[in-house]
């Protein structure tokens, strides 16, 4: 994932350890549609192109809200990017989801999502920092922290992660 210095404060980075060895996580990671059963916002997820670089979605959220990810890496049994865009395909992010074994426990996996906000493109750059980082950045990882429990839920239990099952996100529930 590339970032202009310019974009450094819109970063954001969230990691849980899982109860799960990180080989389940990459293949619940790497199934089409995936995000139905994972994720607590997403009301549908409908592969497009599946796997790999190219690859597309679209998540269908609770809310109502719509967005599609397009795959632009995808290194197998490790880590994927995606870019977020809306239904006119403006890009809202750019993220990198990957998962390793812990490094103490192998039965156990660390899971990641890094990645780039990019609000408010209307507002004037010191502005749109400004809105970052006093509220997007943490709305992004409250969201993202969300998406990784509902993993671990989905893997531990085989039970499809309830709507706003961690806790409600603005925007989002």
């Amino acid at each position: 994932m590339t970032s202009a210095s310019t974009d450094a404060p819109l970063t954001f980075c969230v990691s849980r350890r899982l109860r799960v060895p990180a080989e389940a996580v990459w293949r619940e990671m790497a199934r089409p549609g995936h995000l139905a059963d994972c994720h607590p916002f997403c009301a549908r997820n409908v592969p497009e192109r599946w796997p790999g670089v190219g690859a597309r979605d679209s998540v269908h959220y609770h809310n109502g809200r719509l967005h599609h990810r397009n795959f632009t890496a995808w290194q197998e049994g490790r880590s994927y990017t995606v870019v977020v865009t809306d239904p006119f395909e403006r890009r809202v992010l750019e993220a990198e989801f990957s998962v390793a074994p812990a490094p103490d426990r192998p039965s156990e996996s660390v899971m990641r999502v890094a990645g780039r906000g990019l609000p408010g493109r209307r507002l004037p750059g010191p502005l749109r920092r400004l809105v970052w980082r006093f509220g997007e950045r943490a709305l992004m990882e409250r969201y993202f922290d969300h998406v990784i429990r509902g993993f671990e839920h989905h893997l531990l239990t085989g039970q499809r992660v309830r709507r706003n099952q961690f806790g409600w996100v603005p925007g989002f529930s």
